[in-house]
């Protein structure tokens, strides 16, 4: 029986990296009056489609739970709104869905070794 462990380490400190650069980016890009909020606004589409994407590609879905939809949705809307996105909501938001990711994960092999272990 294979074990589900859809973000291992490498990739949750990949994510949580890139989100934290991209909030950095947008920190700054906030101090430009008008062009730097709208590059930050920009930057925030880019980058939600690549966590998209990356996400993804860890058969993990963007929006596949109740949870996971308003979070995403959540900051997805704030990374929309200057001023708002120069705090790290990308950071906070990432850390969150990769705990929930890994706290589904362990419910997921827990009841499979269960499921294994009961006699038919």
């Amino acid at each position: 029986m294979q074990e589900r462990n859809r973000i291992n380490g490498f990739h949750a400190w990949a994510i949580t990296s890139t989100a934290a650069f991209v909030d950095a980016i947008q920190f700054f890009f906030t101090f430009i009056p008008i062009i730097g909020w709208f590059l930050s606004v920009a930057f925030a589409i880019i980058t939600a489609i690549v966590f998209w994407v990356w996400l993804k590609v860890l058969n993990v879905g963007f929006m596949d739970t109740s949870l996971r939809f308003f979070s995403n949705f959540f900051k997805i809307f704030l990374e929309m709104i200057p001023i708002l996105n120069m705090f790290p909501i990308f950071t906070i938001m990432t850390v969150f869905i990769i705990l929930k990711v890994r706290l589904e994960d362990k419910k997921y092999n827990e009841e499979q070794r269960n499921q294994h272990l009961s006699p038919a």
